[in-house]
């Protein structure tokens, strides 16, 4: 996945380890999209100046289960946010990125960003 169309990155981590990846596989089972993978093992999270931000390995596990999003709404995980109470989501079973709200997160609710993860990073993130 081409991290260079993203423009004014404040932070990206190392890639994940093959362990970090591992861990991360094993809290969701085999239902953690390829694409999340290909990201995180470029950059184990990274942020953007404008306050959007891809979660590392463990912080996607720790941000699920702080906001309960299998509760909610199951199959999809929550894989960064904007600062601002939105979370970015991928569902496990469907190629688009989603936009919803943290404070209430529903299904009905949610709104689709992108197409695939690998499109909505190559242009740079946009919401």
């Amino acid at each position: 996945m081409d991290l260079h169309n993203i423009k004014n990155i404040a932070f990206a981590n190392p890639g994940a380890t093959s362990q970090e990846l591992t861990l991360l596989k094993n809290t969701f089972g085999s239902d953690v999209p390829t694409e999340l993978e290909a990201l995180l093992s470029r950059a184990n999270g990274l942020g953007l100046q404008n306050g959007i931000v891809i979660y590392a390995c463990h912080e996607v596990a720790e941000r699920n289960a702080t906001y309960q999003v299998d509760k909610y709404i199951p199959g999809f995980i929550a894989i960064g946010d904007d600062s601002g109470g939105r979370a970015i989501l991928l569902s496990q079973f469907q190629p688009q990125v989603f936009l919803a709200d943290y404070g209430s997160l529903d299904v009905d609710e949610i709104q689709a960003i992108a197409n695939t993860l690998r499109e909505w990073v190559e242009g740079g993130c946009p919401l």
